[in-house]
């Protein structure tokens, strides 16, 4: 098990057109556990994230120990994808937005790279209005028909789950992960992911991950 020092304080994020996104130095000892493991701990810290990860590596992730310490200091957003990269072979993350995003290096999805559907996406909760953008994947999502799952938190605690958050996004224009990216910076601290399997990767679920290592997910039938 990873034991990851992170500030106690959630991301400081400075956002102007002169100074770039900041998040709290203690990520940087992060950045070389399991990709997933590391989005939980952006999760945690409330930084604007996504992640493409393949199923099987899904099932491949250790928990990470969070420990806090203060007082936090910050990085450059940039300098936590940097040290990323540095550190895995098989994944990479870059920014988009001011939202980190990791991808698998080789083997893409390419639904995240098309077009979202042209038109004004809202609604009160993050899974409703992200299954919108996956209908075409799957006809039986249509009108919400699709039942998402989540995973238990600790016992004694409430996650929240960003089911009471009013998202309003808009695809005309953006790619399906463009919209995705516009969803994370309405609820900081829920990265979307897209799980895949295959060559050519295919979807097979989407969803958020929360604090304390849970997740919202709906899987996709074609």
């Amino acid at each position: 098990m990873f034991r990851i020092f992170v500030p106690a304080l959630s991301l400081v994020l400075v956002s102007s057109a002169q100074m770039a996104p900041h998040v709290p130095r203690g990520l940087l000892r992060a950045t070389g556990a399991h990709p997933l493991a590391f989005v939980r701990l952006l999760a945690e810290s409330g930084v604007p994230a996504g992640i493409e990860i393949k199923q099987q590596d899904r099932m491949r992730v250790a928990p990470l120990e969070k420990s806090e310490q203060g007082p936090p200091s910050t990085v450059p957003l940039s300098e936590l994808a940097s040290a990323f990269n540095a550190a895995h072979a098989d994944y990479q993350a870059s920014i988009t937005d001011g939202v980190l995003i990791v991808r698998p290096r080789q083997i893409q999805q390419d639904y995240l790279d098309a077009g979202a559907p042209p038109r004004e996406l809202s609604g009160v909760g993050l899974m409703p209005v992200a299954t919108q953008l996956f209908v075409p994947l799957d006809s039986k999502l249509q009108g919400g028909a699709g039942q998402a799952a989540s995973m238990l938190g600790p016992i004694g605690i409430e996650v929240d789950r960003g089911e009471q958050i009013p998202i309003r996004v808009n695809g005309s224009g953006r790619t399906v992960l463009q919209v995705l990216n516009d969803i994370a910076l309405q609820a900081p601290g829920h990265p979307w992911f897209v799980a895949t399997e295959g060559q050519p990767a295919k979807i097979i679920r989407f969803g958020f991950v929360h604090k304390h290592g849970t997740t919202t997910e709906q899987s996709i039938t074609p």
